[in-house]
């Protein structure tokens, strides 16, 4: 720099200079005279790597000669010549070279470079610009060739791939995870290939395996990772073991048994009943030494070859040497009943005992008890080829428990008898009743008569008929029901006789009739209107006489045209007459009543009114009379 004209401040003094743009600072002090100031340093000459070199590594070292009087040094890195961007811009520099750090420098790029120095008197022009250019490492990842994807291999497999440009050397891994945390191989190699030692890899074990590119310059990417499994050995031969060949007595469901071969993981089981297994009627994998034959697959008294051979995940093994076995003979399976149903009811003395055919059977025996323990036995038949029986007549009594069972047999002896069924017979037929009221004969009795007989024991219903004619060819009541008592509710033919039957009836069946006759009254029960006045209100009066005997009157209202009941029930709510069941108009009206055929005691008579123009409620009352005789 020239200095002219201007007055510097330096040291206190101030000096006149003149400046003239320069390339470098000079530097001075308050004790050095203007005439004498410090020249800078001189610029740095770059001394390594040499300048336009290539294949240089992306971390190398810049060197460059000292500079007298240089404190520190400048570098500066880029990928451009005017350095107007920078990859490396370092100062402060004391030693004359500096070391790239990693992952600053990419691959096959070119790079310039220059330093300048600084000192007490100030710093340095830029010394000259060098380039170099740095190493092409691997840019792409190997191709696996061998072993293939999921491929099976041998342990000792060659690993192959295909050769990358730019890589001096191969890095392969083996692991058995995926995430290759601790490989099994990590070998480098100069070739494309690698063969893996023994006793390295184990039999029927996935591994996971990749490779990828070096040179000086660093590493190149992972090849994409793939799976190979090592093979399993072949399983060895077993050797049978139970049952022993040409064992006889054999059970249907045997538990066939072998020696366990050596790199098996499972067995194949063979069941045939031809020697050369032409047909095999029976094929199971299992993974035991013996295999229980599930019932139904084996019939008895037959002859059956068997064999065996060890399985893995790959391959089969040999077959073992065929045995032999016979199957016992079978008693046969235990009849099934089917009727009568168990616990049914009202079973005919003389019923078929049903069951379904049982298995290998050749005859049947049944046996019908009393007891369920069939201590007793009141039919005990043995050799019938049918699946029915029918129980002869006199062996079974009414309204009685029996148990029955049934056992099948052939040449290898009986079955188990089947379960105890039970049914309950029919309940014998009821006796005839015997007639009450009316009785046999009698005269001048009611037209509204009551009919009443005695009771039966077991009896369910009741069959009552009344005719003009002995021979009931034509019937004026024909009536079923439970009752014992039956009140006519319309009026009998006056002075007229009548033939009257009733029979009893249950499950069993019904019992004969018994018939009486008699011969109705002159006297009608009828109603009668006493005169033509109309009544504003319902109404039923009092008996008279009260007590009577056997004739009464009772006397009731109608309000309006009704269809009027007027009914005689016995203390314990028997109907025992119907005095009137008609449509009658509004007015007063009387019943007389005979009671010939009923006994002393209390009585009630009830009358129901249904009004028929009005559309009001029924009239409904009731009042107590006694007959006295």
């Amino acid at each position: 720099m020239a200095v002219s004209g201007t007055k510097l401040f330096v040291g206190g003094d101030f000096w006149n200079a003149g400046a003239k743009p320069s390339t470098h600072i000079a530097k001075w002090d308050a004790d050095t005279p203007p005439g004498d100031l410090l020249p800078p340093p001189a610029a740095p000459i770059l001394s390594s790597p040499a300048n336009s070199s290539t294949g240089i590594p992306v971390t190398p070292t810049l060197g460059w000669n000292a500079v007298s009087g240089a404190a520190s040094y400048r570098l500066q890195v880029s990928t451009v010549s005017n350095f107007a961007t920078t990859t490396v811009d370092q100062t402060g520099l004391t030693s004359v070279s500096y070391a790239i750090p990693s992952s600053t420098l990419s691959t096959a790029t070119t790079y310039h470079w220059r330093v300048n120095a600084t000192g007490d008197a100030g710093t340095s022009l830029w010394s000259s610009v060098w380039s170099f250019t740095t190493v092409a490492g691997p840019t792409t990842a190997p191709v696996l060739v061998s072993p293939v994807d999921q491929g099976i291999t041998s342990l000792t497999p060659e690993m192959q791939w295909e050769s990358v440009a730019g890589a001096t050397s191969y890095q392969v891994q083996v692991s058995a995870s995926e995430s290759f945390t601790t490989p099994i191989v990590n070998q480098s190699r100069s070739g494309t290939s690698y063969q893996i030692s023994e006793g390295v890899l184990f039999y029927a074990t996935p591994y996971h395996w990749r490779v990828r590119g070096s040179n000086v310059v660093g590493n190149g990417p992972w090849s994409v990772v793939r799976r190979f499994q090592t093979l399993t050995p072949v399983p060895a031969t077993p050797e049978l073991t139970s049952p022993s060949s040409g064992e006889t007595g054999v059970s249907l469901t045997p538990t066939l048994m072998w020696s366990a071969a050596e790199h098996a993981s499972e067995y194949e089981v063979n069941i045939s009943p031809q020697s050369d297994f032409s047909t095999v009627m029976h094929n199971v994998l299992t993974p035991t030494a013996f295999y229980p034959v599930p019932s139904g697959v084996l019939g008895d008294d037959k002859t059956y070859y068997w064999r065996v051979r060890g399985w893995n995940i790959y391959t089969g093994g040999r077959w073992s040497s065929a045995w032999s076995f016979r199957t016992t003979a079978l008693a046969p399976a235990v009849p099934v009943l089917v009727g009568p149903s168990n616990g049914g009811g009202d079973i005919v003395l003389t019923p078929t005992l049903l069951w379904r055919r049982a298995e290998r059977a050749t005859q049947y025996q049944v046996q019908v008890s009393t007891v369920s323990g069939f201590s007793t036995l009141v039919v005990d038949v043995s050799g019938m080829t049918d699946t029915s029986h029918v129980v002869s007549a006199g062996l079974l009594t009414n309204d009685r428990t029996f148990y029955w069972r049934v056992r099948a047999s052939n040449s290898a002896g009986p079955s188990g008898w089947s379960g105890a069924w039970s049914f309950r017979t029919i309940v014998a037929p009821p006796a005839t009743p015997t007639l009450h009221t009316p009785s046999a004969g009698a005269a001048n009795f009611s037209r509204t008569p009551t009919f009443i007989w005695r009771s039966v024991s077991g009896a369910t219903s009741y069959q009552l008929q009344i005719s003009r004619t002995a021979d009931f060819s034509t019937t004026v009541i024909s009536s079923t029901g439970a009752d014992t008592v039956f009140a006519v509710g319309s009026a009998l033919d006056a002075n007229t006789r009548y033939y009257w039957r009733v029979r009893a009836s249950n499950a069993g069946g019904t019992s004969d009739w018994s018939t009486r006759d008699f011969t109705t009254s002159n006297l009608i029960s009828e109603v009668s209107r006493l005169n033509h006045s109309l009544p504003t209100n319902f109404a039923l009066e009092q008996n008279y006489p009260n007590p009577f005997n056997p004739t009464t009157a009772i006397r009731f209202s109608l309000a309006e045209r009704s269809m009027a009941t007027l009914e005689v029930y016995s203390y314990v709510g028997q109907r025992v007459a119907v005095l009137l069941n008609d449509e009658l108009s509004a007015g007063v009206y009387e019943s007389r009543w005979m009671a010939l055929e009923l006994s002393s005691g209390m009585y009630f008579y009830r009358l129901m009114a249904q009004p028929l123009e009005s559309g009001a409620s029924p009239y409904l009352q009731t009042r107590k009379m006694i007959l006295m005789k």
